[in-house]
């Protein structure tokens, strides 16, 4: 698929994402978002980006875990796009 938009649920210690890449059919990295998360509390972390040119079926989040005190946890992660 194409990816246009990544929702990322959080369920504890909120906030500490700090970006987000899909990965290619050959397994390279890109990043579609980099930033502060304004998520607080149990909540979902939508972000709404370009239509991706390559292919997609992975995505990775990263966390800054020394930012938000507490266990930081996120519960699920969606990849929303299309097939053209």
């Amino acid at each position: 698929m194409h990816s246009e938009e990544v929702r990322i649920r959080e369920s504890c210690g909120s906030g500490a994402v700090i970006k987000v890449e899909v990965f290619d059919e050959q397994g390279a990295a890109h990043t579609v978002w980099a930033g502060n998360d304004p998520t607080t509390d149990l909540n979902y972390l939508i972000l709404k980006t370009p239509k991706t040119a390559c292919k997609t079926a992975r995505v990775k989040s990263t966390l800054a875990t020394k930012v938000v005190s507490g266990w930081n946890e996120t519960d699920a992660v969606q990849l929303v796009g299309s097939d053209q």
